[in-house]
């Protein structure tokens, strides 16, 4: 039985859809309340600048200001008389200024367009809000998340929600007009709204201030000239603030004081001198106030250029108040404002673009090479001189511009010569493009001013393009637009092919030439992607600049003035890109074709001095084209000549074997041998073996290469060649032999297999020690003799060899060699090199010449010890075996670090599992190892034994191997990826981390696609093994990508980077593609650097086209009223802030509903304005020319009066064009009801919008989640009766295509059961309806508000979307222990929206009662899950396979048994309370250290639960030895208490239990950092993070100081980030994150009022920090440790007094800290689930530690009444309560039960 005094009952009234936290001070000062005269400065014109505007104060007294002439904001934190921050960038003379709670700055930034920016304390950039075409002279936010103008010069108010994606704004004061009368304004100044939504208007030029009720706009004039009662003389008041009684502040600019009013009315409180000056006392025309949380006044003093505080100085109060209930002064009329929207992928209206092109892209390999020889394809005989444009289309037909003879010349079909050649009226043709349907574009600007268009068999052409000079470049996009590049005029301009309009547009360059990034000088190629984004070959600014779609300002993204280093570009002409958005650029005065990959950029012809006109050679080359098969076309200017260069390779996959180990791989230590001295002669040293196992020996005494194919026991081919003591072989996948003839020949050979002859290919001065072909065909060579490794590449004809490696000088620097023998060049090009008297291995990474060592002699970090490696391979996971020849064996690496493989024994031999001087090493494609054992002359083959990747279960067992132990295989969707428990114990300490980024499956041409509007996130798995430590930097990087990656972007301040985890918040990022790259650094050996990358691409996420507001489904009106439709303001833009009427074409039309079709005829529909008839379907309108546009753009259609019938209905609809981009399209319906009456406009809408998608004519809804609907009468709306709510189910007539309603009939009965508020505003129907129903899927939600005089009904049509269906899911194995991993397969899911993501919830007995323990956006997945059910293991699973819409479908798992992983949680314990540093090679902790919040939150939650139940062990073998409970622990509600026995304290049993209970508070102490680094990015990563604190922090007695603060900051930040989504989340996941939030904050308020009650003991670890000597100790005087009077008993100033004393002092502190802290929390919490609630509906949240109910009531209903809020606890109000609200007002209860701790 819970006794009440162990209770501490809270019971607030709350009003419904607010939230009780607000940003700004509302001090509460008594009647007598004084400042001092005497301010100080607080900043001064040195810190401020001139004229200083706005000010705001808010709870945590962080201090911001505008300063008008300086352009910024300045930011104080608390305590600071410095500024933090300086925010500065677009904005322009800043005035007025608000900060939220969640420290969002409100601005007004333009002077000049007049716009509201958002901006976070960290951004950059600002993000418009509002756009208002004046400046805002007040900007305030009131509780309802509306944004609030006051617009000086416009003498109005204006605001709009920043709930709802509208450009719509609302005038709530003033006409516009400037004048004196209750509606008018003049001037107006500062706003304030209440919590009531009262505006408070300081209406300067009227010299008073001005009260708007709320949703009234004639006001009250509360203080000034014209008031009701006699207030106080205002003169140009100019800023209005409240305090907590409601009591008005005012600054009186021009009688240079403050005012403010109180019990006793108004008087002067600063600048009472009279007259306005400079002096302390003084002000100098004051413009804005605030108050900090303790009541001192802050003023922009503005004249005299300064801050002003005036401090408090009285504030005693002669009563004190017992009650806070009447203090509690807010209203609600409608939750309205709630709304945000997002858009539908169902039938959206939005259609994509036909991607095909005209012109080839080949999809080119890394490292693409063309047959440096070009083909003369055309001379000057057939061409002409000088030629520019040539085009090859898909087809392979090639198109020549013939400026020379005005001639169009065509090949067709691989004809030798021109198959047709056309004749026109156009003028030195410059350039030329051909589209998919065979048109031909062509310059003929110089003299005709025009691009003409043939069609391939006319014999005229048109003009397609007006221009102004000759078009040195022509491109017409996959939109149909055409593009001419005018060289002499420095632009680009544009026409779309379908406009009838002849007008251009200019797309980039301004007409002057230059080379800012707005400006170009002669442009010639121009090219245009599917993405529309420009690309400019700017000639004489040698580089080539980018236009992102839409965009004036260039990107360099080659040549001179890139981001990053690309290369040196001079006069570049041509530009083209291949299927990845690689460039290739013609370099005219280079005489070089250059290109891009994902090495950076190269020569690829051409690249030969001097120019000239061999094959090899090119001349002012102008313009390439690209065939279908990659030949490349070029027009050699110079030469007159077409230049043809033949594709050479494209297949370039590594001719040699690199096969994937698990760690565990072995091989027999007993070799076969494969060769003897017989058949590969004495001392045998290169071996090759290809991925067919076709094994290649270099016979060095016979100067032969011996071949086995097919498993041969024998040489099956032997090559005898003029080669002289051949010491290394190579072969490529197309079956070349490179041997080397260096010893006597100076040569490397090349051997075509089934030829007798060889060919040489390099030139060197001694033997090749080591032969590789990298997958570009560059061949390297290892020369040991000069201490070089050197390279050339095969496809060229130069034999100037480059130096890779090594100086030539022998050396150990990390530039020198000495004796290098096998090298190996990896796919990134990075060069491994044998370093055999360094007795090291050194990487050479690409491009650099200083090597890195990675193992041996000076290594970074302690590897392995080698003596003369000879020999360096690598495997599929890049891990190396080295041969290692003076110690006779092979080692190699792995997860593990390094360890012998074979030749183990210690000594060289001959025996089967001996080596002697091995050389070198190669695998078949089986795995295994084949080694040249040079000093017993043959070749040993040995096997691969094991290599097996099995998941291993941790078991107890009684002998363990001291060097290894079992680990664990993680499959990460489809890469493999290992996890290691424990390091192998060899010399390694530290490897490479390895990363796996989810969703990672992209490339640069098929990136993951995202909408703009849509929140998205990037998981990163990371392997960390390094015994130093698991401390790592992460770094993300966003990368804009064109063709190549290159510019890093500048980023909102919302997206966090040094996470492991990358989260998008919706429309943060612009259309296009991005590199996402994520970087991870090990801190204590930052050359151990990891990156992975994932590509993404933002999409446009389409429009919802409203014809009226909030898209109301059926409205009605009467037959003599106007019916206005205005798409242009209420459709929503889901990607920006704001939709833009202009960008659109509207057509409407309209049909008789339920009786015809619309009208068309011959299948094309007759809008509105169309005069034309159908015989079959009339006309709506009575009067045909009854309608009227209300702007130009016709973005606003008026129905006039008298031109519809009464009783019918009519179906309206709006489709919508976008003037740029005619695929994208919107259609939008509304249903019209008309009548003979004057009904009044009733609009309704979702409360979640981001619930209610709109779909055509319904709306979407899951059946998963409840309907909260609101409505709004937008009309004359003061003479309501009634209002009713209907619910209808609905069937389709598809042959006359209008849906029959049918009335529910069941309302009355399930009312306030499914349904709430039927006869108020806000009408509300449970899940249940939808699943209890599941045969329905169409359904209405319809209100009638009934007027004394007229009735007017409107609807909201819906129809049910479908979850995800025809899939299922697996769990694998059934049994495991808390360590294990769990896979998850959840294949075939389908769901025509899409599948956003899949959660896993657990639970064992309760089903009320499970968490989520893990979220994938992936089908295929692991977890690691909690121990099941304490007697039977048993754990219960459940997956919700949730679509994009938010709707789920539910999966059962199959069952598991999980037992606890004791033996690794006892490990742990003990690692970290020995503070060993094995800690680090810990396998709980390396799996903590990934920071993947999946990971971290499972083990914690495993962890938090065996830990409380150690604790509840301890607990009661206390008890149970006769300590006293109430000392030690306190208990949750319906915690069994053990009898303890009636003898005396038993000490050493205290001892104990003191012992395991600091043992396992170090335990939570240590690993509470894991859990607060880890990101907050969607829903499911609120509720999985609070599951865990939940659990975490359940043992109140275990929680040190530390822990309790990183705790509550984290529960806190989570509750700040549900509240962020509370408008777009359904109520069902609100609930449970809310239910976890609150456990959290009841526990932690239990735990750090435990010791101060002494209902449980300090901890050691509090008061060793707490009786530490600080750091400071000396130098901080004034250090609160250094006071010891805080800590003495009265006199008793004892060591063991003042070390009790420094506990609690630092306790209450904490405890106050936390407890303001979970106030805010709680009240966040309320805020957010209110939201949800209507009137009558209810949410309990019941858990172990907490109570709490929360109800929402109408005001009649609490006088002289009990409430019942929770089984039998009731509460009663008093007969005489008055709340000044109207009966009907929605008010809620919140009760809250937690346990605290009480003597």
């Amino acid at each position: 039985m819970l006794s009440v005094d162990n209770l501490n009952i809270w019971l607030m009234l709350i009003i419904i859809g607010h939230t009780s936290a607000i940003s700004y001070n509302k001090p509460k000062f008594c009647p007598n309340a004084s400042w001092y005269p005497n301010a100080t400065t607080f900043a001064n014109l040195s810190v401020i600048g001139p004229d200083p505007r706005d000010i705001f104060i808010n709870t945590n007294n962080t201090i911001y200001v505008t300063s008008v002439a300086a352009n910024r904001i300045l930011v104080w934190s608390e305590g600071n008389t410095i500024p933090i921050k300086n925010i500065s960038g677009n904005i322009s003379n800043p005035i007025g200024l608000f900060v939220t709670i969640a420290g969002e700055i409100y601005v007004d930034s333009d002077n000049q367009t007049g716009r509201i920016d958002k901006w976070t304390l960290n951004s950059i950039i600002g993000i418009p809000i509002m756009y208002t075409c004046t400046k805002c002279y007040g900007i305030f936010i009131d509780m309802n998340n509306n944004l609030y103008c006051s617009m000086y010069n416009v003498h109005q108010i204006v605001t709009k929600s920043l709930d709802v994606v509208s450009n719509a704004l609302t005038i709530v004061a003033g006409t516009g007009t400037a004048g004196s009368t209750s509606s008018m304004l003049y001037g107006p100044c500062g706003i304030y709204v209440n919590t009531n939504f009262d505006l408070y208007v300081a209406d300067s030029y009227n010299n008073r201030i001005q009260l708007f009720q709320s949703g009234q706009l004639n006001a009250i004039t509360v203080a000034g000239t014209g008031s009701l009662n006699t207030t106080i003389t205002l003169d140009t008041p100019i800023g209005i603030v409240l305090d907590a009684d409601n009591y008005l502040f005012i600054v009186d600019q021009d009688n240079h004081r403050i005012v403010g009013s109180g019990s006793d009315g108004f008087r002067c409180l600063v600048g009472c001198s009279g007259s306005g000056g400079s002096a302390a006392n003084q002000l100098n025309y004051p413009r804005r106030l605030s108050f900090d949380s303790y009541g001192n006044m802050f003023v922009t003093d503005c004249s005299n250029d300064r801050i002003q505080k005036f401090a408090l100085l009285t504030n005693l109060c002669s009563e004190t108040i017992t009650s806070t209930l009447m203090n509690i002064k807010t209203t609600i009329t409608t939750q309205s404002s709630n709304i945000i929207q997002i858009p539908s992928t169902k039938n959206h209206g939005t259609f994509f673009i036909c991607l095909d092109v005209s012109y080839n892209r080949p999809k080119f390999n890394a490292f693409p090479s063309w047959n440096p020889n070009g083909i003369i394809f055309a001379n000057n005989s057939t061409i002409g001189a000088l030629t520019m444009g040539i085009f090859v289309n898909t087809d392979n037909t090639v198109y020549v511009a013939n400026r020379a003879n005005n001639e169009i010349l065509i090949w067709f079909n691989n004809s030798i010569g021109p198959t047709q050649t056309i004749q026109g009226t156009f003028s030195i043709p410059r350039s030329i493009f051909v589209t998919t349907n065979g048109d031909i574009y062509i310059d003929n600007g110089q003299s005709n001013g025009q691009v003409d268009k043939w069609t391939l068999n006319a014999l005229v052409s048109d003009p397609a393009m007006y221009v102004s000079a000759s078009c040195y470049g022509l491109f017409v996009d996959i939109n149909d637009t055409l593009y001419c590049s005018m060289y002499d005029l420095h632009q680009i301009i544009a026409q779309s092919l379908h406009s009838m309009s002849n007008k251009t547009i200019v797309v980039a360059g301004t007409g002057c030439s230059g080379t800012t990034s707005n400006m170009l000088s002669g442009p010639c190629g121009i090219y245009v992607n599917t993405n529309f984004d420009l690309y400019v070959a700017d000639y004489h600014n040698n580089r080539i600049q980018l236009f992102q779609s839409e965009q004036l300002n260039g990107i360099t993204v080659a040549g001179a003035g890139s981001l990053n280093t690309t290369i040196t570009l001079n006069g570049p002409t041509g530009i083209v890109l291949d299927a990845d958005n690689y460039l290739f650029i013609v370099e005219y005065l280079n005489n070089r074709i250059v290109g891009s990959g994902p090495n950076g950029f190269r020569c690829l012809v051409g690249c030969f001095e001097p120019y000239g006109s061999a094959s090899n050679q090119l001349l002012s080359p102008y313009a390439l084209s690209f065939d279908s098969y990659g030949n490349m076309f070029v027009t050699d200017y110079g030469n007159n000549r077409i230049q043809k260069f033949t594709f050479l390779n494209n297949t370039l996959d590594p001719s040699y074997n690199q096969p994937k180990f698990c760690q565990n791989a072995s091989w027999n230590p007993d070799a076969i041998t494969f060769a003897s001295n017989n058949t590969v002669g004495s001392s045998p040293w290169g071996i090759f073996v290809n991925t067919n196992n076709t094994i290649y020996v270099a016979d060095r005494a016979n100067n032969e290469v011996h071949i086995w194919f097919n498993n041969s026991i024998g040489p099956t081919q032997t090559i005898q060649s003029d080669s002289s003591q051949p010491n290394s072989v190579f072969v490529t996948h197309n079956g070349d032999i490179y041997i080397d003839n260096g010893a006597f020949n100076h040569r490397v050979d090349k051997w075509i297999l089934n030829e007798n002859t060889s060919v040489p290919v390099m030139y060197v001065n001694v033997s090749c020690f080591d032969l590789f072909v990298d997958t570009t065909d560059t061949l390297y060579c290892s020369i040991a003799s000069l201490h070089q490794v050197v390279k050339r590449w095969l496809n060229d004809n130069s034999s100037i060899l480059t130096i890779t490696a090594g100086n030539g000088t022998a050396g150990n620097t990390s530039y020198m060699l000495n004796l290098p023998c096998g090298i190996y060049v990896n796919t990134n090009f990075d060069l491994y090199v044998a370093d055999y008297y360094n007795n090291r291995i050194q990487l050479f990474q690409s491009g650099e010449i200083n090597g890195i060592t990675v193992v041996g002699a000076e290594s970074l970090t302690t590897t392995i010890t080698l003596n003369g490696p000879t020999g360096i391979v690598l495997d599929a996971d890049n891990y190396l075996f080295i041969v290692d020849f003076n110690y006779n064996r092979i080692v190699g690496s792995g997860s593990n670090g390094f360890r012998c493989l074979v030749g183990c024994s210690g000594s060289g031999g001959s025996a089967s599992n001996q080596l002697l001087n091995p050389a070198t090493l190669r695998f078949d494609s089986y795995g295994n190892m084949f080694v040249t054992d040079y000093g017993n002359s043959r070749i040993q083959k040995f096997i691969l034994s094991t290599n097996s990747c099995g998941e291993y279960i941790n078991e107890t067992i009684s002998t363990v191997d001291p060097t290894t132990t079992q680990t664990q295989k993680e499959h990460i969707t489809s890469t493999e990826y290992i996890t290691t428990s424990n390091v192998l114990t060899t010399n390694q300490t530290c490897f490479i981390p390895r990363i796996t980024l989810i969703p990672g499956v992209s490339t640069l041409s098929s990136p993951i696609q995202f909408r703009r509007s849509q929140d998205f996130y990037i998981i990163s798995l990371i392997e960390l093994n390094c015994t130093n430590s698991l401390s790592m930097i992460t770094q993300w990087t966003i990368t804009n990508c064109t063709s190549i990656c290159l510019q890093q972007i500048q980023l909102d301040s919302t997206i966090m980077t040094t996470l492991s985890e990358l989260y998008i918040p919706r429309n943060t990022l612009a259309y296009g593609i991005y590199e996402l790259k994520l970087t991870v650094t090990m801190t204590k050996v930052p050359s151990f650097t990891s990156s992975s990358s994932v590509y993404i691409q933002i999409t446009s996420s389409g429009i919802t086209a409203n014809l009226i507001e909030y898209g109301t489904s059926m409205i009605t009106r009467g037959k003599q009223q106007n019916l206005e439709f205005d798409p242009g303001s209420y459709s929503i833009d889901y990607d920006n802030n704001v939709f833009n009427a202009s960008n659109w074409i509207y057509k409407y039309y309209c049909r008789i509903y339920g009786l015809y079709m619309f009208p068309n005829l011959q299948g094309s529909l007759l809008s509105i304005d169309d005069m034309r008839n159908d015989p079959l379907n009339p006309s709506c309108l009575l009067n045909r020319t009854g309608w009227q546009f209300s702007n130009s753009i016709e973005s606003s259609l008026t129905i006039l009066s008298d031109s519809l019938q009464s009783n019918e209905t009519y179906q309206f609809m709006v489709y919508m064009t976008n003037r740029r981009n005619s695929s994208l399209q919107a259609t939008g319906y509304v249903l019209v009801k008309v009548e003979d009456t004057y009904p009044q406009m009733i609009l309704i809408s979702c409360i979640i919008s981001t619930l209610c998608v709109p779909n055509l004519e319904f709306q979407f809804v899951n059946p998963t989640t409840q309907v909260a609907l609101f409505s709004v009468c937008s009309e004359n709306c003061t003479t309501i009766q009634n209002i009713t709510w209907n619910v209808y189910h609905g069937e389709i007539n598809s042959s006359s295509n209008f849906t029959k309603w049918i009335l529910f009939n069941q309302t009355n009965f399930y009312q306030n059961i499914w349904f709430f508020g039927t006869n108020t505003s806000n009408f509300t129907a449970t899940n249940q309806l939808f699943l209890l129903n599941p045969q329905l899927h169409l359904w209405r939600f319809e209100v009638t508000y009934t007027f004394i005089s007229e009735t007017s009904v409107s609807s909201l049509n819906f129809i049910i979307n479908q979850p995800p269906c025809n899939g299922s899911c697996s769990i694998t194995p059934l049994n495991g222990i808390t360590t294990s991993l769990f896979d998850i397969s959840c294949p075939d899911w389908f769901d025509e929206d899409g599948i956003r993501d899949y959660a896993v919830y657990a639970w064992t007995n309760d089903l009320t009662e499970q968490i989520i323990v893990a979220y994938s956006a992936v089908p295929t997945f692991q977890v690691r899950l909690p121990s099941g059910d304490n007697q039977t293991s048993l754990l219960h699973l459940i997956v919700y396979i949730r679509d994009t819409l938010n709707c789920i479908a539910e999966f059962n798992l199959s069952s598991v048994n999980v037992i606890p992983d004791l033996v690794g949680i006892t490990n742990l314990i003990n690692n970290i309370q020995n503070l060993s540093s094995g800690i680090t090679t810990n396998p709980i902790v390396q799996l903590l250290a990934s920071e993947n919040q999946n990971v971290v939150a499972q083990l914690i939650i495993s962890l938090s639960q065996e830990l409380n139940k150690m604790n509840n062990d301890n607990i009661d073998k206390a008890i149970s030895n006769g300590i006293p409970v109430t000392s030690i622990s306190i208990s949750s509600f319906g915690y069994q208490i053990s009898p303890g026995l009636s003898t005396p304290i038993n000490k050493s049993a205290l001892i104990e239990y003191n012992t395991e209970l600091n043992k396992q508070a170090n335990a939570r102490d240590y690993l509470i950092t894991f859990i607060t680094n880890l990101a907050i990015t969607t829903l499911d990563s609120i509720k999985l993070q609070a599951s865990s604190l939940a659990q975490f922090t359940k043992a109140t007695n275990q929680l040190t100081r530390t822990t309790l603060t990183l705790a509550a900051d984290r529960c806190y930040q989570l509750t700040i980030a549900l509240y962020l989504k509370r408008t777009r989340i359904p109520y069902e996941d609100v609930q449970t994150a809310a239910t976890q939030l609150i456990q959290c904050a009841a526990n932690l308020l239990s735990a750090v009022n435990g010791p101060l009650q002494q209902r449980t003991t300090i901890l050691n670890l509090d008061s060793l920090r707490a009786t530490t000597f600080p750091s400071d100790y000396d130098t901080d005087l004034e250090s609160e440790w250094s006071n010891l009077n805080l800590f003495a008993d009265g006199n008793d100033f004892s060591w063991e007094t003042i070390e009790k004393g420094r506990n609690i002092y630092y306790q209450s502190q904490l405890a106050n800290q936390i407890a303001i802290q979970m106030n805010d929390l709680v009240s966040l919490l309320t805020s957010t689930l209110n939201i949800h609630l209507n009137i009558e509906q209810s949410i309990l949240i019941n858990t172990s530690q907490v109570l709490m109910s929360l109800k929402t009531k109408t005001v009649e209903i609490f006088s002289n009444k009990y409430i019942q809020q929770i089984e039998n606890a009731q509460i009663q109000f008093p007969e005489n309560l008055n709340l000044n609200y109207t009966k009907n007002s929605k008010i809620s209860i919140r009760v809250k039960f937690s346990i605290l701790c009480f003597k």
